[in-house]
């Protein structure tokens, strides 16, 4: 029998339109439910079911299009990344679905389900992360892979998981920029990042922790500001500066694992009445913006590589789809440590 949506509307007791917008994936847009779209996303995987405006796109077996799903679209780095996908995929022929899931595993899987029953071809995927000591399974994610979708992993992998990736060094970028801290006369080099269970930000205090190794220096644990809260408006982060700098064993240097946080500690280091390079030093991963020299020491990411990497990857495993069954592709691409003249500090 074969189902149509007004099948799968009457069953839900929803509206045919209401099916069709969330299959879409414009179900926000109208202000369905999340239950709603919810229920109707999980009848129609129970049922199997393929709408019928994708049956040309299917019985072809390609749509050209690939699905891009980040958790969070705002950083500058994930924004090179997309430039790099875009410019691989429109010389291809393909196009991209750009989704964020705005740190939201729900939201995430809604998504992914969306753009398979859509008929994407592949996925490039920078995954959400919990927070440590959180209950969280990838089944969404982990099923994918398992059944033979191309998938490849950007910025970040799932540990474990038999798929392709491309990633930077990251615990290699944080060793030297810990060492250039330590080497340009820090003492006691502190440690600030999101405590989220991503394997980026793993390798990252990784490469953070041997160099303190390295150079004979114990690991000070209050020195270390894990933050449990995704939100621009948080003190959480304040509130440790303050406590962190009002010690006499305070750090003279601090590596920060995204640049987000970066821009919002130095303001906070500065209200403090500390003075950059002259108080305190930071290394951070990502850039300054264009025409504005913080004084910080970037970890320039190759972003726009990793993308355009990413999407090369995806296309020919679409493509070579033999040839890529039985191992995957894993793609290591180094940061650059750059450390630009400060502005005389007083």
């Amino acid at each position: 029998m074969n189902l149509t949506m007004k099948d799968v509307a009457d069953d839900l007791g929803v509206s045919r339109t209401t099916v069709s917008l969330v299959l879409k994936g414009d179900g926000d847009r109208y202000r369905i439910s999340r239950e709603t779209q919810e229920k109707i996303l999980k009848r129609i995987k129970e049922l199997n079911f393929r709408p019928n405006f994708f049956a040309k796109s299917l019985n072809a077996k390609k749509t050209n299009s690939i699905g891009v799903v980040f958790p969070n679209i705002k950083e500058s780095s994930t924004s090179e990344m997309i430039e790099g996908i875009e410019k691989v995929l429109s010389s291809s022929n393909y196009t991209m679905t750009l989704c964020s899931s705005k740190f939201d595993k729900q939201s995430e899987v809604n998504l992914l389900d969306v753009l398979k029953y859509k008929g994407v071809d592949g996925f490039v995927i920078a995954c959400n992360s919990p927070f440590e000591g959180e209950e969280y399974r990838y089944d969404h994610i982990e099923s994918l892979v398992k059944d033979k979708v191309p998938v490849v992993f950007i910025d970040r992998y799932l540990p474990g998981a038999r798929a392709h990736y491309v990633v930077q060094n990251d615990e290699k970028a944080a060793h030297q920029a810990t060492n250039h801290l330590l080497k340009s006369g820090a003492r006691c080099v502190g440690y600030i990042s999101f405590d989220l269970s991503s394997s980026s930000l793993k390798n990252r205090f990784k490469g953070y922790a041997k160099a303190l190794v390295d150079n004979s220096l114990p690991l000070i644990k209050h020195h270390v500001i894990n933050l449990k809260k995704i939100d621009s408006h948080a003190s959480d982060l304040e509130d440790a500066l303050k406590d962190i700098m009002s010690h006499d064993d305070r750090p003279d240097a601090f590596l920060i694992a995204t640049n987000g946080i970066s821009f919002k500690a130095l303001t906070i280091l500065t209200n403090l009445g500390f003075a950059i390079n002259k108080d305190f030093k930071i290394a951070k991963f990502g850039k300054d913006p264009e025409f504005l020299n913080t004084g910080m020491i970037c970890i320039e990411q190759p972003s726009q590589e990793m993308g355009t990497k990413a999407a090369e990857l995806v296309l020919d495993i679409i493509e070579n789809a033999d040839g890529f069954s039985a191992r995957e592709s894993h793609v290591v691409l180094e940061p650059a440590l750059k450390a630009l003249p400060s502005p005389h500090v007083g």
